[in-house]
């Protein structure tokens, strides 16, 4: 039986799966800024109260980026 090319290449493996974890984290930080968006230019919010409405999902993507970075 063969062995997967990317279990031979551990840094392979590990290029792949930090690539993932940062595309989750980008796609995540879309949510939120379109939202502080369309709250600036819609409901006329500042945007502290705005970031301030927004900031779990804001610390979610900033956590997926910083898992991806491996200092976890």
């Amino acid at each position: 039986m063969r062995a997967i090319p990317a279990v031979r290449f551990p840094m392979s493996r590990r290029a792949v799966s930090g690539g993932a974890i940062t595309t989750v984290g980008i796609l995540l930080l879309g949510i939120p800024l379109y939202d502080i968006w369309d709250d600036i230019v819609d409901l006329d919010w500042s945007l502290l109260v705005t970031v301030f409405e927004n900031t779990t999902f804001l610390l979610l993507a900033g956590a997926s980026r910083w898992a991806a970075s491996g200092s976890c």
